[in-house]
């Protein structure tokens, strides 16, 4: 609601109920927002070791560290890249 003060200015007018509401949905959707944003960046780095510091064995495919010889879950010989 607007409402009209001395001088002719318009100010936005809110009864306290109004003004908690919006504020939780404002809440809400930045919360939502840093989520997002921290799951996007986890996912890239997380792409980004992958592709530069890691090796995948070929029978299990779990993600070792690039200068390891051996799996580290199944033992399988691990190919240098």
């Amino acid at each position: 609601m607007y409402k009209k003060r001395e001088g002719g200015k318009y100010h936005l007018a809110a009864n306290p109920f109004t003004v908690i509401f919006l504020g939780s949905k404002c809440k809400a959707m930045m919360d939502e927002f840093v989520n997002n944003m921290e799951s996007n960046a986890s996912d890239r780095v997380h792409k980004e070791f992958e592709n530069r510091f890691s090796i995948k064995c070929p029978i299990c495919k779990v993600v070792n560290l690039a200068d390891s010889k051996y799996c580290n879950a199944c033992g399988t010989v691990l190919s240098s890249k």
